[in-house]
């Protein structure tokens, strides 16, 4: 083929992702016929088919079309890509500070929350990855630290797939116990969840440039150094938000 003999549907097809990202409460059909110029029939078909795909999505109340859950997750490893090779630096700094200690990083990956570096004293010095431990919904400092930071939207969605009378009544009772929790975690800036016995875990939030949170930045050892590994863990995610170095 050549280069002047573009497939047409292909492109308009990127065009209503291009400006479906632009749009976080997404936009109706009315409204990407007039940014996009396209016929309703044309516009709806081409909707449907990225719909089927996972690059589009159509939410209710009113009829709205917003990027889908495999656009999102294929922006997202590019940028994860990235992020983690910068990561690793600081995550050697902090288990040079506590040699017995875990240090890992978590992030999100669909409607999980999983483990994907991580240093442990059994293996010094050896980064693992990509490690890929879903992270227990309510029973995890970074599992909390998401839903902490995550819009309402976000949060429900992740509670109808992993629902709190059977995944997180058994930490913290009723839901508003969990609540309590979430926005103590928004006012101290990190998540040490006091749930797990002879276990300290902390988890930090990095976020990118837009101000979503993308990834947590977490360390447990024993509850004798609980003030320190609070400081290193918030200390060094602050240093990766000073130093411009997550592009969100």
């Amino acid at each position: 083929m050549a280069y002047n003999e573009m497939v047409q549907s292909l492109q308009r097809g990127l065009m209503i992702l291009e400006i479906v990202a632009d749009a976080p409460d997404g936009m109706t059909l009315a409204q990407l016929m007039e940014r996009t110029g396209m016929k309703k029939t044309t516009l709806h078909n081409l909707a449907r088919t990225l719909i089927a795909e996972g690059f589009l999505d159509q939410r209710q109340d009113p009829i709205r079309y917003a990027v889908g859950e495999k656009f999102i997750s294929i922006a997202r490893r590019q940028q994860q890509s990235g992020l983690r090779q910068k990561l690793m630096p600081f995550m050697r700094e902090m288990h040079d500070a506590f040699p017995s200690a875990t240090v890992s990083i978590a992030e999100q990956s669909g409607f999980d929350i999983v483990m994907t570096m991580r240093l442990s004293p059994e293996r010094p010095g050896i980064i693992q990855q990509p490690f890929e431990k879903i992270s227990h919904p309510y029973g995890m400092a970074s599992s909390l630290l998401f839903q902490a930071f995550w819009t309402d939207e976000q949060r429900r969605n992740y509670r109808i797939v992993y629902p709190f009378n059977v995944f997180g009544a058994h930490f913290w009772n009723t839901p508003e116990a969990l609540e309590s929790y979430l926005a103590k975690i928004r006012s101290e800036g990190y998540s040490a969840p006091d749930i797990i016995p002879d276990s300290y875990p902390v988890a930090a939030p990095i976020f990118g440039a837009s101000g979503e949170i993308i990834a947590t930045l977490g360390i447990r050892d024993s509850e004798a150094n609980r003030s320190k590994l609070i400081s290193l863990a918030v200390s060094c995610a602050k240093r990766i938000e000073n130093e411009n170095m997550v592009q969100g």
